[in-house]
């Protein structure tokens, strides 16, 4: 039934007087009930078989691994009686091969951990020769000389045999432990309580050594567990079962739980298991066969069964899941449920076709009288009419009903959907519907068309927007003039496909030169035009778009394009602030569209931004390139300088030199004759030389640093030493103004490879400035090491407690010629340069020098 048949049917019928209710009552809900029973008999059946066998499985599996661990204890045990029966047989007493003998046992069995001897004391006489004579090896026996040899594998390198004497036998159980039994009960062997021993649960298997009926001693192996523990964990894999095996003493040997939940070494009863296993324990040699909660899962049952191991007096217990029984049944019910639901559905679906094949017609036939009188009739509805019965007599009526109320559908729906072609052809004078639906049709048919035409409008709009966007980031990209021209006039021609395209740029010579073309089979004809010469000139003098649109037939015009003729040309002007940037030279083969001429002009407006900028950039960088120019002739001229006053201060240090000797003999002389009157003249004369001479000294540096040719001499020095030569050199500075000199040093200044004349000089000029601007005060020398990323570094400081240097003054105290104000040139003297040499200096091999300061609390270079 499709959604339109359920909106329109109001025809229903109560389900228990229907054909279809009728037979699911009386036909199938029987046939359910009878299903069910055979199910549930068959699970009840089966679920007893499955118990049954699952106790006889799991009981014979517990016997077979019992016998398993019963044949691995008695190989072990078989191994220690045949050690006992070779010394009994005539190897007792022969300590050298008894020694060899107990070493290859261990050799031969891969799962044994060790092997031995242990002889009573002086059994065989032979513990005092044996020590005198030293043809057995001394680990093999005690101090005193008895025969305890015992071989075992090394823990760190298993292939590694080690021999070691028998430890604590005394209170042992594998020695002291069978002498007793064998002394009371005669006893042949013992297998002792497992312990674990580096790791691994170990279990000893030992016989005595008899001579004429009487203990002389014994012979035993030792067996690691490892290998019985990985036999359990694929018995569980296998059967999918839990395995515990317990000792002698109701203690865990092995389990099957996993490392999270071993219980190995603990004994059941400090367990939750106590009171089940007891049972179990017990019961042992019965087989017993528990269903039970496990104290660790108490909300599933468990099947525990015990068997006992005789060798060693072990048990193994296996437990099993209940739901491993139960989920074969449950399986086995979802199967038969499964068969009978099938069944049940063929049944089913049987007696839905009878009562459907008798139902159909009518109901149909129902349906469509309730359809077409709400107008839901589909379109591909027809009753069925072939059979001769009274039902398909009225199914042929009706569809002659439902066909024509299909032909007035039909032009109706594709009126909806946009089909106007269609008329309804009026049945009669009175067919107002047909008459309305043509109305509709015509006046729909115009409202399409004027939507049409405005959609048109309106994606031509479109277009033009996203190409004026796309031509201006082309634009954006190109900051030389050349590239984007070419970028230009391409993209133009695609757009308005035009043939043929080139574009002119207007330079500082107020000419139009060609720069790009579009599609030209040549270069330029005329790579350049005077403003108002030719049509692009005129087009570029008027500021306004020129078109050709006529010309004679033999008509040819000399163009950027070439001499050609063309159908239609238009020369259009890149203007910017009223000024003419460039012109387009446009080919066209027809005239441009109303939207194309308004993109073309919104274009032009963009493309002349971009070549104003691009020539504004190329403008620029000539000035820049200019700049650069000159300032090369700059930097030549100063090195010129720089070397002109190298020069001079040479040959004006000459001649002072000369009046410096001359004013200190002077002063002498006129000492010695009692001239006083002349010597305080002469020392001002000394002392203004020798400032000159400082003055030049300084510009001599300055102007070799400037000029290039200083250079650097680096040495090994001790930074101790220097910091005292330049404290020593220092120290009378310090006393013309009653100054005190600090001297700072860090841990381990060790040795510096550098130019050490330039480092003592910078430092002196350091400390000559702090001595002079500070009026019994403190200067301080700290010199401190330090490592980085980077390197090893030396960090000297001058700190001074002077009159410091203004905030606003600080950054000129490292130029040349300058200081903080004239009141310091005037108060304290100096040329200016001591500092701005010093940072040069320093910057020279590889440091730099720096400065903080607060007036009237000092500075700190």
């Amino acid at each position: 039934m499709t959604p339109e048949t359920e909106a329109v049917s109001h025809h229903h019928v109560k389900f228990h007087k229907s054909m279809r209710g009728r037979f699911l009552l009386f036909g199938v809900l029987p046939t359910i009930a009878m299903l069910a029973a055979i199910v549930l008999y068959n699970a009840a059946n089966l679920y007893s078989r499955a118990r049954s066998d699952n106790e006889q499985l799991l009981h014979n599996l517990a016997v077979e691994l019992a016998e398993e661990i019963e044949l691995t204890n008695n190989r072990a045990v078989m191994a220690a009686q045949v050690m006992a029966l070779a010394q009994e047989a005539g190897q007792f007493g022969k300590r050298k091969e008894s020694v060899e003998y107990a070493r290859r046992v261990l050799e031969f069995y891969p799962e044994f951990t060790g092997s031995y001897f242990g002889y009573e004391p002086d059994a065989d006489g032979g513990d005092a020769q044996a020590l005198q004579s030293g043809t057995v090896q001394a680990e093999a026996m005690s101090k005193e000389g008895r025969f305890i040899p015992y071989w075992f594998r090394d823990h760190n390198d298993n292939t590694r045999i080690r021999l070691e004497p028998l430890v604590d036998m005394e209170t042992s159980l594998y020695y002291a432990g069978m002498k007793k039994r064998f002394e009371t009960s005669g006893e042949r062997y013992i297998v002792t309580e497992p312990y674990v021993y580096e790791g691994k649960m170990i279990v000893e298997q030992t016989a005595p050594i008899v001579r004429d009926d009487r203990f002389v001693g014994i012979a035993g192996v030792d067996r690691a567990l490892t290998d019985l523990v990985g036999f359990l964990d694929r018995i569980k894999l296998k059967h999918n079962v839990d395995v515990f095996l317990i000792s002698r003493t109701g203690r865990f040997i092995a389990d099957t739980l996993g490392e999270q939940l071993s219980l190995r070494t603990l004994s059941f009863e400090e367990t939750a298991y106590r009171d089940l296993f007891r049972r179990l324990y017990e019961g042992r040699r019965d087989h017993p066969l528990i269903l039970a909660p496990d104290p660790f899962d108490p909300d599933s049952n468990y099947y525990f069964v015990a068997a006992p191991v005789a060798t060693g007096d072990w048990t193994v217990i296996m437990r099993e899941a209940e739901k491993n029984v139960t989920a074969p049944i449950v399986a086995s019910v979802l199967r038969s449920v499964s068969i009978a639901g099938a069944g049940l559905v063929v049944l089913l679906l049987m007696m839905l076709w009878v009562t459907n094949s008798s139902t159909r017609r009518l109901k149909k036939a129902v349906q469509a009288a309730d359809m077409l009188a709400s107008g839901a009739l589909p379109k591909d509805m027809t009753l069925e009419a072939e059979s001769e019965d009274e039902i398909g007599l009225m199914n042929r009526s009706f569809n002659r009903v439902i066909e024509a109320y299909r032909d007035i559908t039909r032009v109706t729906v594709a009126v909806a959907d946009g089909d106007f072609s269609q008329q309804v052809t009026p049945r009669s004078e009175q067919d107002e519907l047909a008459r309305a639906i043509n109305r509709m049709t015509e006046r729909r048919q115009k409202a399409e068309q004027e939507l049409h035409d405005i959609m048109h409008a309106t994606e031509q709009q479109h277009r033009g927007a996203s190409a004026l966007n796309e031509l201006d980031g082309l634009m954006r990209c190109e900051l030389a003039i050349q590239p984007l021209c070419e970028k230009v006039i391409n993209f133009i021609a695609r757009y308005l496909a035009l043939p043929v395209a080139t574009i002119y740029i207007r330079r500082d010579d107020d000419r139009l030169h060609w720069q790009a073309c579009y599609a030209c089979p040549e270069g330029p004809q005329l790579t350049s035009i005077a403003i108002s010469e030719g049509l692009a000139g005129q087009a570029a003098r008027d500021l306004r778009p020129l078109e050709v649109a006529e010309f004679d037939a033999d008509f040819s015009l000399p163009t950027g394009l070439g001499e050609i003729r063309p159908a239609r040309l238009l020369y259009f002007p890149l203007v910017l602030n009223e000024q003419c940037l460039g012109v387009l030279e446009l080919g066209l083969l027809k005239p441009l569209e109303a939207v194309q001429q308004e993109w073309l002009e919104q274009s032009a407006d963009s493309v002349a931004v971009s070549i104003q900028l691009v020539l504004d950039i190329v403008r620029r960088e000539k000035v820049e390139r200019e700049l650069a120019e000159a300032r090369d002739i700059a930097e030549a001229a100063n090195q010129a300088k720089s070397g002109f006053l190298a020069n001079m201060s040479h040959e004006l240090r000459t001649p002072m030199n000369a009046i410096l000797g001359y004013s200190e003999m002077l002063m002498e002389e006129a000492e010695d004759e009692g001239q006083e009157h002349y010597v305080s003249d002469l020392k001002k004369i000394h002392q203004a030389g020798n400032h000159l001479l400082t003055l030049i000294n300084d510009v001599l540096d300055l102007s070799k640093i400037e000029a290039g040719r200083m250079d650097t001499f680096a040495e090994d020095v001790k930074v101790d030493n220097l910091v005292d030569q330049v404290a020593a050199t220092a120290q009378p500075l310090m006393g013309k103004n009653g100054n005190q000199l600090v001297i700072e040093r860090g841990e381990q200044l060790g040795t510096i490879h550098q130019d050490v004349t330039k480092l003592r000089q910078s430092l002196l000029n350091l400390l000559s400035n702090a001595a002079k601007f500070t009026h019994e005060g403190t200067v301080t020398l700290s010199v401190q090491r330090s490592t980085g990323a980077d390197g090893d570094w030396l960090s000297f400081a001058v700190r001074d407690t002077g009159i410091g240097i203004p905030v606003d003054k600080i950054d000129h105290v490292f130029e040349e010629f300058s200081q903080a104000d004239s009141s310091t040139t005037r108060n304290y003297g100096g040329t200016g340069l001591g500092l701005p040499i010093s940072r040069r200096f320093c910057r020279m091999i590889g440091g730099d020098l720096s400065v903080s300061s607060r007036v009237g609390e000092g500075s700190t270079f």
